[in-house]
């Protein structure tokens, strides 16, 4: 097994001037254990992943993201297979968690939308702004104030996940895939690197590629809800108690297109001490609970035959 002690037999002899005696030995040799990090896409990556290919998951978990947001709330998270098996939720500001794993995060993602639920009524979950973060030192991640050349208002943005040109200030492309090439999503899910490579048509020129340099997502988002009340003839003021967040989150690529990170860039006003302990805890006893499940899974070890 990957990351696991391997044991093989070896024998060792004794020559002495009457007898030969042989021992065989157990040896265990310890395989070097694979890190999991949010390794971005850069050069190094081009013999594991075409660039098409890496443009097309990007596209795809672009338009999952644009579609599932906002209806969160009613539906949850539906499509997984744009996450990352080792997908990480990073709050470093609030409750600074960082919890680890697909099961994890989307069992999480659940436990949010349950408690939001319960304490509020008609959750309205609104994205304002999405913008395409390269990854390069010259265009770093937007502030808090817009920029009109790197912001993409949400209108303009297109229902097509092929076209990244009209996300992406860095690049402008002529013409998009065509619709025919794009695969089911099944086909997209498929991690390996002999996946099907789609091209771009014989048209467009390789310097009109778009989004060879897309690295993250920011989502800046508004969520519009009313307490929740159970007796609301006793609070004339119910209807009027509308409450709004405002937030911004960023989503990271990893080298094969997946998100590998979530990160809770900000959210006004601050959430209160009440929703912070009950999250951060449920948080960290969900991780808990996951990794006790990972401990407690039997391990496949290879017998001993002499």
């Amino acid at each position: 097994m990957t990351g696991a002690a391997t044991r093989h037999l070896t024998r060792q002899c004794t020559v002495s001037k009457s007898t030969t005696m042989c021992v065989w030995r157990t040896v265990n040799d310890t395989l070097p254990r694979p890190t999991y990090e949010c390794k971005r896409y850069s050069s190094q990556h081009k013999g594991q992943l075409q660039p098409d290919e890496y443009e097309l998951r990007v596209g795809y978990a672009i338009t999952i993201l644009q579609d599932e947001l906002p209806q969160f709330f009613t539906k949850g998270l539906v499509s997984h297979d744009i996450y990352s098996q080792h997908v990480v939720l990073s709050d470093p500001h609030y409750t600074r968690l960082s919890i680890k794993g697909k099961t994890a995060y989307l069992g999480i993602a659940e436990m949010l939308r349950w408690s939001l639920g319960y304490y509020f009524d008609n959750v309205d979950f609104e994205i304002i702004r999405m913008r395409v973060v390269p990854d390069k030192p010259s265009d770093p991640p937007s502030s808090s104030t817009p920029s009109s050349g790197s912001i993409t208002p949400f209108s303009a943005i297109p229902r097509d996940p092929l076209r990244l040109d009209l996300l992406s200030s860095a690049s402008q492309a002529s013409q998009a895939l065509s619709p025919a090439s794009l695969p089911a999503p099944s086909a997209l899910s498929a991690s390996s690197p002999s996946s099907t490579i789609v091209s771009y048509n014989s048209t467009t020129t390789t310097n009109d590629r778009p989004s060879s340099n897309v690295r993250s997502l920011e989502i800046r988002w508004q969520l519009k809800a009313r307490p929740h009340t159970f007796f609301p003839k006793s609070n004339p003021q119910h209807q009027d108690n509308l409450r709004q967040v405002d937030g911004v989150f960023v989503y990271t690529f990893d080298s094969q297109g997946y998100i590998c990170e979530h990160e809770i860039k900000r959210i006004e006003p601050t959430p209160s001490r009440t929703i912070l302990l009950m999250h951060s805890y449920g948080g960290r006893l969900r991780a808990f609970l996951e990794a006790l499940k990972r401990r407690n899974e039997p391990e496949l070890r290879p017998g001993l035959g002499i």
